[in-house]
């Protein structure tokens, strides 16, 4: 069973989100922002890491760069943003797949995305 950390502020998205992935076979852990998520990485690596970019304690964007500078990155890294553009930083480099979503997004279509990445490495 794959295992997903699902990282953002909103509880109601979490919950939501979090149904939809376990209906779909995923193994899945939540965070509240991105210091908690970086603590249970570095414990428990994941297959899959989703992540709000606007938190408080750690944004998503500086949990990116922590990732890719402490080597805990997970083979998928997924951005869920109400934002118009993707994340862009020195982390993009060091990550081995940036996907980029749009909010809202429904927890089936999520698992869609995660299969087809995960999928295509044969995994």
């Amino acid at each position: 069973m794959k295992k997903v950390l699902l990282v953002d502020d909103d509880d109601a998205v979490r919950k939501i989100l979090a149904i939809g992935l376990r209906i779909e076979g995923y193994e899945v852990t939540q965070a509240e922002d991105g210091e908690a998520a970086l603590d249970l990485l570095r414990a428990d690596p994941v297959d899959v890491l989703i992540l709000d970019l606007r938190m408080p304690v750690m944004d998503g964007h500086t949990l990116l760069l922590r990732l890719a500078d402490d080597g805990v990155a997970p083979p998928l890294v997924i951005v869920l943003s109400a934002l118009e553009s993707p994340p862009a930083g020195p982390f993009e480099e060091k990550l081995q797949r940036l996907v980029y979503l749009r909010k809202p997004v429904a927890g089936a279509a999520l698992a869609s995305v995660i299969a087809q990445y995960l999928d295509s490495d044969g995994e």
